[in-house]
């Protein structure tokens, strides 16, 4: 049996591929353009959880990839517009929050959401 993948959206495609046996708890939100979300075999998203990739500034690494055979605590929230990579065999406290951007507001004349972003990208190696 190949993965499943979803592709929908109106202006960008959103793709999703969801492994063999991934588990999607009860209120687990997933958002994802245009790179999508990719979750590995027999890996688990535990309820409350929220895997977001929302690449209105067109940022080149807006993905979020999990391996096979992991777990993403309740509650987790991983913004990936800088890309997060999760290997295989990794497990995360409730609570996780992964975030691959961040604003820069090093001048404190001007406003911060005119001074741009990071995004620069997680990796959590496997066996975490």
């Amino acid at each position: 049996m190949q993965p499943l993948k979803l592709v929908c959206g109106s202006v960008l495609p959103t793709v999703f591929i969801l492994g063999r046996n991934v588990y999607l708890d009860q209120g687990v939100y997933l958002h994802a353009c245009p790179d999508g979300i990719d979750i590995g075999d027999n890996s688990f998203v535990m309820h409350g959880s929220v895997l977001h990739v929302y690449n209105f500034r067109k940022l080149p690494h807006a993905f979020i990839r999990i391996g096979s055979n992991s777990l993403i605590g309740e509650y987790n929230v991983l913004r990936g517009q800088g890309g997060i990579a999760i290997g295989d065999r990794v497990y995360t406290a409730p609570q996780v929050q992964l975030l691959a951007v961040n604003h820069i507001y090093d001048d404190p004349a001007r406003p911060m959401v005119e001074q741009g972003i990071t995004a620069d990208g997680i990796v959590v190696e496997d066996d975490v």
